[in-house]
């Protein structure tokens, strides 16, 4: 029997997944709690996260960045940003899917780190949820941890910005894939992480179909520094 040890990039890699799943499972239950409180119920208080941003246009991750990171600075000095992830819903109707205009709709979820052995073991992370389109706050959460993430990203410095990476992976073959199923492939992502070729600072776009929430229907990768991409296909464009 041969016995396979992760390597420590690898364990790292399933370390920071972990992590950044159990934040955003916080956030979402928060973000329900905002949209209840829009249709009109009790809910919490909405704050914009900073009155001079633009609300003529939706909100991008380094756009908001600069806020989200002086909140962070006042729950902890020495916070720093160890990911971020942005969502948009497309139409699902097939003749305004068919568009180049990214959507206003959708959230940024920024995730800070610091040392906190108050709040956990060694570390403790900062999240913040934003909603796009109006740029409001829509849940923070503060969860201890057992160890600071080794990783930071240096936004927003990177050449190739968020926006630039979005519509790579449209034309790289993004726009194909949820144009073919509109209906069920209206939800996608972009997140700044690690490579998994290389581990150098990444844009990561991923493209979900409802029916397969948990399966990456189409990802494409652009590196933050040079706009090398690289794309994994689906096994099928088929709405089928």
């Amino acid at each position: 029997m041969t016995a396979t040890i992760a390597s420590p990039r690898a364990r790292a890699r399933d370390y920071l997944i972990l992590l950044v799943l159990a934040q955003v499972a916080l956030l979402l239950t928060g973000a329900w709690l905002w949209q209840h409180d829009r249709d009109g119920n009790t809910g919490p208080t909405l704050v914009p996260l900073d009155p001079s941003l633009s609300r003529d246009v939706p909100l991008t991750i380094e756009a908001g960045f600069p806020a989200a990171l002086e909140r962070a600075r006042q729950w902890s000095a020495g916070a720093r940003l160890f990911g971020a992830q942005l969502q948009i819903d497309w139409p699902t109707d097939p003749a305004e899917a068919d568009t180049t205009n990214l959507p206003a709709s959708g959230w940024i979820i920024y995730l800070f780190a610091a040392p906190r052995d108050d709040i956990g073991d060694d570390a403790a992370v900062y999240s913040l949820m934003v909603d796009r389109s109006s740029a409001v706050v829509i849940a923070t959460e503060t969860t201890g941890w057992t160890r600071l993430p080794e990783r930071g990203f240096d936004l927003p410095n990177y050449p190739i910005a968020s926006t630039v990476a979005l519509y790579a992976a449209e034309i790289t073959g993004g726009s194909d894939y949820r144009l073919a199923c509109p209906q069920h492939r209206h939800l996608t992502r972009l997140g700044l992480s690690q490579s998994q070729a290389t581990g150098e600072p990444a844009w990561v776009v991923t493209y979900v179909d409802s029916r397969f929430p948990n399966e990456a229907g189409m990802r494409v990768e652009v590196d933050a520094r040079t706009g090398a991409i690289s794309t994994i296909q689906p096994a099928s464009d088929s709405c089928e």
